[in-house]
């Protein structure tokens, strides 16, 4: 049965499906697997109705993921909202956006800290709510960056995932970048091999901008 304090719940939200997939789709895949850090296992949701955007973010202490969408649907109430729900089965809810074939809008019905539910088509689904202190992907996140490169993702993604074989599985697996002028090198390495990847981009950049990310 759903717990009765979630389906009776005073705060509700009324989100296009394409929204609400998009926004999971850009976090969901950036949670933590770490069950000692339970408030990373899920995704952050928050409303803020002065600007009516709706945003969501994961982070697994390696990287992070932060989207947002403007929501013009009409809402019920004012009221900021804040929430995080646990990662698993808003998986489900993925799988069930991509097999209702219905484009009509997700009502959410929510209670911070215990979870919410989400009306799908006929369907149902509750999501259990984490208690914590989630990071302040806000402060993390620069509002301003120094370069904006431009790089096409399908070379990109097939790049990394062939550097993944390179890379040491025991420990954090890094991949070394180099930039230079419309120009990005991607350098993995285990005790035995070397992988190289080069990837053009749209903005000229300075030789020699050289940094490591998780993969």
């Amino acid at each position: 049965a759903l717990p009765i304090s979630v389906v009776n719940a005073a705060h509700a939200l009324t989100v296009p499906k394409a929204i609400l997939k998009t926004l999971l789709f850009q976090t969901i895949g950036f949670v933590s697997d770490d069950d000692t850090k339970n408030i990373l296992t899920g995704v952050r949701f928050k409303y803020d109705p002065a600007t009516e955007i709706l945003s969501a973010g994961s982070s697994n202490s390696n990287m992070l993921a932060f989207a947002q969408a403007k929501l013009d649907t009409p809402q019920s109430k004012d009221v900021p909202l804040t929430f995080v729900l646990k990662a698993d089965k808003l998986r489900e809810v993925v799988k069930l956006l991509d097999k209702t074939k219905s484009d009509a809008d997700i009502e959410l019905t929510i209670e911070p800290k215990v979870g919410a539910t989400f009306a799908i088509d006929t369907a149902v689904v509750i999501c259990r709510g984490l208690d914590g202190n989630f990071p302040s992907l806000e402060q993390l996140i620069p509002p301003k960056f120094q370069r904006e490169v431009t790089i096409n993702r399908k070379p990109l993604i097939d790049a990394l995932d062939r550097l993944s074989l390179f890379t040491e599985k025991k420990h954090s697996p890094l991949v070394k970048t180099t930039w230079s002028d419309n120009h990005l090198t991607l350098q993995s390495t285990d005790k035995i091999n070397e992988s190289i990847e080069e990837l053009d981009t749209e903005h000229e950049l300075p030789i020699a901008q050289i940094g490591r990310a998780h993969v």
